[in-house]
């Protein structure tokens, strides 16, 4: 084959895999922004949550469990602060191996750090809601006869 030939298919290669990689960034940047936006919408049933087991220490450190939801891929840890969306309070999540529940994530697990601030929010709320259910209504002032 001649030299000539030889680089033009090597730069017409390299024009196209440059092209795929920009087309690649492209569909990463849009996945990304749509996936907290079909997790959000999603209810998380109980039905599609999944428990990833506890990993116990080793020398290299302990892996909380974390919850997952099959239908969305939304995923959060159960330490510190516990389950925050995907139903804190229920027993009957089943349980599966880390690596098989780890299958349905969908944008990584919820960082603690995250968790943290949307309960610091709740906190919050809920807070303020029972200082305005406590707050003791004052009657009208009642008209004296002078």
């Amino acid at each position: 084959m001649d030299d000539d030939v030889g680089n033009r298919i090597i730069q017409a290669g390299l024009g196209r895999l440059a092209s795929l990689k920009a087309e690649r960034d492209r569909l990463d940047l849009e996945m990304k922004a749509l996936l907290p936006e079909i997790q959000s919408a999603c209810g998380h049933p109980e039905k599609e949550v999944v428990e990833g087991e506890y990993h116990p220490c080793t020398l290299g450190g302990c892996e909380p469990p974390f919850r997952v939801c099959r239908r969305c891929g939304y995923s959060e840890p159960g330490w510190n602060c516990g389950y925050f969306r995907l139903h804190p309070d229920s027993p009957n999540i089943p349980h599966m191996a880390r690596d098989e529940a780890g299958k349905f994530i969908r944008g990584g697990l919820m960082s603690q750090e995250e968790k943290g601030r949307l309960f610091s929010a709740r906190w919050a709320k809920e807070a303020a809601a029972r200082s305005a259910e406590e707050q003791p209504t004052v009657a009208p002032e009642e008209k004296q006869p002078v």
